[in-house]
C-alpha cells in the first residue's frame, strides 16, 4: 500500500521551502562576517522558516485527516516556529538601524512577544491568520530598514532583499484574503509557498551581502558587485 499525501500541493511546496531555506541558512552562517549579531539574525530567519516549512509540510501531508493529538502538536510547533522568523527579522532590522546595545533590547522584547504568542497557540489560538499577523510587522520593519540602508548607502546591494520582502508581503496578503480559494487544483496555500520560494532567492542575496559587508563604513563601488 502506497503512502497517502492528503494535501500534496501544499505539503510538497512546504518541503521545497524547507530545503531551500535550510540551504540558505547554511550559506549565511558559513559566510565570513564582521557582525556576528547580524549574521545570527539572518540565520534565525532562514532556520526558523526551514523548520516551520518542514513541520507544516508534514502536518498538511500526513496528520490532518483525521485530526488528532499529533496534528495539534505539529501544527502548534509550525505556528510557533514560523513566528520566530518574525523575531529574526526584527533582530536584523534593529541591527541595521540601531546600536548593538539597543539591538539586544529589541531582541529581548521580540523574544518575549514570541513567548506570549507561543502561550496563545498552546491555549488554542491556532489559525494561520494570526501567525501572519504576528510576523508581518517584522517583515515590514525589515523592509523599512533596508530602504533606509539604501538611502544612506546607495551602493548597498539591498534591492533584492526589498523585492523579496515585498513578495513576502504579497504572499501573506493573498493567504489572508483568499485562504479558501484555489487556482484549479492548486490551493492558495501552495501559491503562497511558490511566491515565498521566489522571494527567498531575492532575500538571500541581500542577506549574504550584508553579512559580508556590514557595517558599511568605507563601502566602495567594487563592494557593490
Amino acid at each position: 500500500m502506497g503512502i497517502l499525501i492528503h494535501d500534496p500541493w501544499v505539503s510538497v511546496s512546504d518541503y521545497v521551502v524547507a530545503v531551500i531555506a535550510a540551504s540558505m541558512a547554511v550559506r549565511v552562517l558559513k559566510s565570513p562576517t564582521k557582525d556576528p549579531t547580524l549574521q545570527r539574525g539572518w540565520g534565525l530567519v532562514f532556520i526558523a522558516l526551514a523548520v516551520a516549512a518542514f513541520l507544516g509540510g508534514t502536518d498538511h501531508g500526513f496528520l490532518r485527516y483525521p485530526e488528532g493529538t499529533a496534528h495539534e502538536v505539529v501544527w502548534s510547533l509550525t505556528l510557533i516556529t514560523l513566528a520566530i522568523t518574525g523575531v529574526g527579522q526584527v533582530i536584523v532590522a534593529a541591527r541595521l538601524a540601531l546600536a548593538p546595545s539597543a539591538t539586544r533590547v529589541v531582541a529581548l522584547v521580540a523574544g518575549i512577544a514570541a513567548l506570549i504568542y507561543a502561550g496563545l497557540v498552546a491555549a488554542g489560538l491556532r489559525e494561520f491568520t494570526f501567525v501572519i499577523i504576528f510576523y508581518l510587522p517584522g517583515t515590514l520593519l525589515l523592509l523599512a530598514a533596508l530602504i533606509a540602508v539604501k538611502r544612506r548607502h546607495p551602493q548597498a546591494v539591498v534591492w533584492p532583499g526589498i523585492v523579496g520582502l515585498l513578495g513576502t508581503v504579497l504572499a501573506s496578503v493573498i493567504q489572508l484574503l483568499f485562504t479558501n480559494y484555489s487556482l484549479g487544483p492548486i490551493p492558495v496555500s501552495a501559491v503562497y509557498h511558490l511566491i515565498a520560494i521566489a522571494a527567498l532567492f531575492f532575500l538571500v542575496r541581500t542577506a549574504l551581502w550584508l553579512v559580508r559587508h556590514w557595517p558599511l563604513a568605507g563601502l566602495t563601488a567594487s563592494d557593490a558587485a
